[in-house]
């Protein structure tokens, strides 16, 4: 098997991973402090639909969606303050910089404003944080001045000196978000990761994406110090 027909197999799993909780489960949360987020890549048209309208009906600040269905979602909620979320290079932003750039441009131009941007879990872990600095600031140039720019972060396997230099990198990189993500390992979202997250970010504000089952453990996220939760949908 060679190595682009390996990435695309890990691609697939990571996302039908992200499918797997259910946004529609019991519980209660806030709200605008809520995200849906389908980013399957069986996705249809169906479930994006399904989706923009659960989100206009529940009154949600963000819904998250495949590059590819960006502009049909911009069309669903262009009538609504309903942003879109797109994801590029998750989970370990592994792909080449110029490869991200253009993904990150080509979001931009469909409509999204927000985009979650990976930084490079393998550079962080071999501490060459200057290396994982640039890759994130130059993939999100096209983003600045158009979209919110989430650093989404694997904390599966990273250490405590890994997760600081990766705050470091997002908020020297002015992100709008740190990101939370347990997409690889599969682990629930913890209280113990929002908590030390929280600490580290005093400039920009904390998101969790993978690992929640409902809204109910949102809740707990929220409380926790998560400033939103993304639950995904089937």
């Amino acid at each position: 098997m060679d190595i682009e027909r390996v990435v695309e197999k890990i691609t697939e799993e990571v996302y039908n991973r992200l499918a797997e909780p259910n946004a529609g489960s019991t519980g209660s949360a806030d709200k605008q402090r809520l995200e849906y987020a389908m980013f399957s890549p069986n996705a249809k048209v169906e479930d994006i639909r399904h989706i923009c309208q659960k989100a206009k009906t529940e009154n949600l600040s963000c819904v998250g969606v495949p590059q590819w269905f960006v502009a049909f979602a911009k069309t669903l909620l262009e009538d609504t303050n309903i942003c879109i979320c797109t994801p590029l290079s998750l989970p370990g932003g592994a792909a080449a910089t110029a490869a991200k750039y253009a993904e990150v441009k080509e979001a931009v131009k469909n409509g999204a404003g927000e985009i979650a941007v990976p930084i490079n879990m393998e550079m962080l872990k071999a501490n060459k944080i200057e290396e994982a600095k640039n890759d994130f600031l130059d993939a999100m140039l096209p983003a600045l001045g158009k979209a919110k720019v989430k650093a989404v972060v694997e904390f599966g396997s990273l250490s405590d000196r890994d997760i600081e230099n990766a705050v470091a990198i997002a908020e020297s990189g002015n992100a709008d978000y740190f990101v939370i993500s347990n997409i690889l390992s599969g682990n629930r979202a913890s209280v113990e990761d929002v908590k030390k997250v929280r600490v580290k970010c005093s400039k920009i504000s904390v998101k969790v994406l993978g690992g929640v089952q409902d809204e109910r453990e949102a809740q707990i996220l929220l409380d926790a110090g998560a400033d939103a939760v993304t639950l995904t949908s089937k």
